[in-house]
């Protein structure tokens, strides 16, 4: 995804650009896969042109669209669920993947921008805020749309949100409110306790991955990138630095 407002699919194991999807009208904010059992790797796009179009891989063909009075900052995906995080709308959307039916509106406590989103395979869904300057995390049920609980993550700017494979714990990156700097936390989904603070960047870390297929949904390594030009990854668990990458790149 990029601002000259297409998507482009990879082979990985050829690097073949084996499609480009057009059918955004401003900026590509984010893409997702729907790896669950009910989307056969169909692919959702967000974008500031205030849409999120559900797509099929192969050819491009659209599905549907979803309609927002603002940008759409982020789009997650699992199986029958896809979730919008709506920017100044203060809230994000959970919608059925088969039709783009609206199931429900999660609220982020006090609204605010929602800038990021992210749904587990235990359809937990974890939205990403700015709330008084302090960005808050918010989780809930995207099969029920219960709350679960708000995390206070203590940075001034964040804008990612991720969540471990089974939902069990949450993790975002940047910005500490309270002069740290730039740190990745790791938190736990059902007591919002924190887990790990991980230092390490220089610069404003702009997304941070959980490593997927850890043993029993319990996360192993994370992956940040970042302003100051670096990918860093890490133990999850110890917050030990694995490896980082040479800021070699203009950009």
């Amino acid at each position: 995804s990029s601002f000259d407002n297409k998507v482009k699919i990879w082979n990985t194991s050829t690097g073949t650009n084996t499609l480009i999807y057009s059918g955004h009208t401003d900026r590509v904010t984010n893409v997702a896969f729907n790896k669950g059992g009910d989307g056969n790797g169909n692919v959702a796009s967000s974008s500031f042109d205030n849409t999120v179009q559900y797509w099929e891989n192969a050819h491009g063909i659209l599905i549907y669209v979803i309609y927002n009075s603002s940008p759409i900052l982020d789009v997650a995906i699992y199986s029958s669920r896809l979730v919008c995080a709506n920017g100044d709308a203060g809230n994000a959307t959970v919608h059925l993947v088969n039709d783009g039916t609206l199931l429900f509106t999660l609220q982020q406590p006090g609204g605010g921008q929602v800038q990021g989103v992210d749904i587990a395979s235990n359809f937990r869904v974890a939205l990403i805020g700015m709330m008084n300057g302090n960005n808050l995390i918010t989780i809930f049920d995207s099969i029920s749309g219960a709350y679960i609980g708000t995390i206070n993550t203590g940075f001034v700017s964040s804008n990612r949100v991720k969540l471990s494979s089974i939902g069990a714990f949450v993790v975002a990156c940047g910005k500490d409110l309270y002069g740290a700097g730039y740190v990745t936390r790791i938190w736990n989904t059902t007591t919002s306790n924190l887990i790990l603070t991980i230092p390490g960047h220089s610069d404003l870390p702009t997304e941070v991955v959980f490593r997927p297929d850890c043993f029993l949904g319990i996360p192993d390594k994370l992956a940040s990138c970042s302003l100051d030009k670096t990918v860093r990854v890490t133990n999850a668990i110890t917050g030990n630095l694995i490896f980082a990458t040479t800021p070699g790149d203009a950009n």
